[in-house]
């Protein structure tokens, strides 16, 4: 079911890039949009537990660019007041 979601939406952004080429009824948006909400609206938990775990996992890595970020500012800053 996950798969048949990402297909859609992938399917979704690939024909709202080339609109230009493919005519697409109008219908076919609301309908789309509704059938995304009632996904989310079904996998809710699972999507907020994989979320919760996703940012657990992610939080280390992006803590230490942050940290090596703010630390190389810090040092521009410093040496643009020493010159």
């Amino acid at each position: 079911m996950n798969t048949l979601v990402v297909l859609i939406g992938l399917a979704l952004v690939v024909m709202h890039r080339f609109a230009d080429r493919i005519t697409i009824p109008r219908w076919v948006w609301p309908s789309v949009g509704l059938f995304l909400l009632f996904m989310l609206i079904q996998n809710a938990p699972s999507a907020f537990q994989t979320i919760g775990q996703q940012g657990r996992a992610w939080w280390p890595v992006v803590q230490d660019l942050a940290t090596d970020m703010l630390d190389g500012l810090r040092n521009l800053v410093k040496q643009a007041q020493e010159t």
